[in-house]
């Protein structure tokens, strides 16, 4: 989703307010090749995704590198996905939301690795092609597993996860998690999965902010 409106971005004293309510160029929609993607949509009630048996990524740009302190969303869960109490590590990976921190790096993929990469990566790549990419650091919301619990993606080390917050209900949520380290960030990456259990829920993105450090 690129679109030709002018940039919006609202930072006040250290503090970067993401636009919910209307597109802008910063934002940016890709596809998994094999996967179903999730309907999005701005609103005045902010930003709308919708998971039908689906996922993709959602990214935002950010204006420059910006080093992460604190990331705080709200927002509202209308359902959630469907659990498999049996499945093995990697293989039930739906989640009702990620938020993602793309950290930059000083050194730029080497052309064997962007042969390498998945497909998503690449397209990542391509979409900061000045800029090296570290990693990407989620944290999660989730049904079952508890707040602090840590994983490197079974799929890829590329990904971190963290739990920072437990829901087993839907309904609104509230999350305002503080790094111990600054992130270095160049993106946010937010995705919403239901592909793996076939789930159809809806998920309401009302604030989203970043604090940094100055």
């Amino acid at each position: 989703m690129n679109t030709s409106k002018k940039a919006s971005h609202f930072l006040f004293w250290g503090t970067l307010v993401i636009p919910l309510n209307s597109p802008s160029p910063q934002w940016h929609t890709m596809t998994y090749s094999n996967l179903k993607p999730n309907v999005v949509y701005f609103s005045k009630q902010g930003l709308t995704i919708k998971v039908n048996s689906s996922a993709s990524p959602l990214f935002y740009e950010l204006p420059k590198v910006v080093k992460v302190k604190t990331l705080k969303v709200s927002g509202e869960f209308l359902g959630l996905p469907k659990s498999k109490p049996t499945a093995t590590e990697g293989e039930d990976d739906d989640l009702p939301l990620r938020l993602g921190l793309v950290e930059s790096s000083n050194e730029k993929p080497s052309w064997i690795q962007k042969f390498l990469s998945p497909q998503w990566i690449k397209e990542l790549f391509e979409l900061f092609p000045n800029q090296g990419i570290k990693k990407v650091r989620f944290i999660t919301l989730s049904t079952n597993k508890e707040v602090g619990d840590f994983r490197i993606h079974p799929k890829s080390d590329f990904l971190e996860e963290t739990v920072a917050l437990k829901q087993k209900n839907p309904g609104p949520f509230d999350i305002n998690y503080i790094f111990t380290t600054p992130i270095p960030a160049i993106a946010l990456w937010i995705q919403c999965d239901g592909d793996n259990t076939q789930s159809n829920f809806t998920v309401r993105l009302k604030t989203l902010e970043i604090e940094t450090e100055k």
